[in-house]
């Protein structure tokens, strides 16, 4: 794998971790959804690359 294709999958992965861990809190569905959504675009770019 390409260098910086494993750079944008580590750093979709890190968001998702993040997503993880905000989603059982109450109150934060918006910061998880950004998350989620920064994930999902972050492996695309990976893909793309």
């Amino acid at each position: 794998m390409r260098e910086i294709v494993h750079e944008w999958v580590k750093k979709g992965d890190s968001d998702l971790i993040a997503a993880n861990f905000l989603a059982p809190q109450e109150g934060l569905e918006n910061q998880t959804g950004f998350h989620c959504q920064q994930a999902i675009e972050k492996w695309l770019k990976a893909y793309l690359c």
